[in-house]
């Protein structure tokens, strides 16, 4: 693995040339100052970028109404739902779908047993959610917003999950209380270990030909 960026990530965006990072440049007592970096694959070269540039790969064009309707634009997270729609759910397990032309029509809340969701992905007309402290990856489904499948437990291999992220009939679970990377068949819903590390493990991200784990001290090409 190669060490990309170095701790405090807020979030990793993955772009159609490279990565966008949001990062904490400054921490003190008082306060903690928000710096947003560019990394193209093609060139190497990484460079400051303003929070207008981040807004509009996060959000598109209509940044500005999201960033009115969210109580953290950074922490927030976006995902598009394939049909036009975007769906943004907060730390706190809040959550806004919009249209495509940014208007909200729904809004509610994804917890279980209390546990707010901390990750997000969509495949075909099903919503995934992961609850990390009650080790579960629930489905829902995208019409209803209902739930339909739960997997998970006491006793199952996902370990505080989080960080999803589905290709075709399989979806990618970061297990940050087993530092590994697990792969689920969507089908069958066997579970696999696709990679392990020595720390923590966040989130898994993939732009163009690259995979990324965001891991406790930083973010890595895999």
């Amino acid at each position: 693995m190669k060490k990309v960026f170095g701790s405090n990530i807020l979030q990793v965006l993955p772009t159609s040339d490279g990565i966008l990072i949001a990062y904490y440049s400054e921490i003190s007592e008082n306060k903690a100052t928000v710096g947003f970096k560019r990394i193209v694959f093609e060139t190497g070269a990484v460079t400051n970028v303003p929070k207008g540039y981040f807004l509009v790969e996060k959000f598109g064009n209509n940044y500005k109404t999201f960033e009115e309707q969210v109580q953290n634009y950074i922490t927030c997270r976006v995902v598009d739902l394939g049909n036009g729609s975007t769906l943004i759910y907060e730390t706190n397990g809040n959550a806004k779908i919009f249209d495509s032309d940014a208007k909200l029509t729904w809004s509610g809340a994804f917890k279980y047993k209390n546990c707010p969701i901390t990750s997000a992905a969509v495949r075909r007309k099903h919503l995934w959610a992961s609850y990390s402290k009650e080790n579960a990856i629930i489905r829902y489904n995208l019409a209803t917003m209902r739930e339909e499948l739960r997997l998970g437990g006491a006793s199952s291999p996902l370990e505080k999950p989080k960080g999803l992220y589905t290709l075709g009939n399989e979806m990618i679970v970061c297990s940050s209380g087993a530092n590994k990377l697990l792969n689920i068949d969507l089908s069958s819903y066997v579970i696999n270990e696709y990679m392990s590390f020595d720390e923590r493990v966040h989130e898994y991200i993939v732009s163009g030909e690259y995979e990324f784990v965001l891991l406790d001290s930083g973010l890595y090409l895999i």
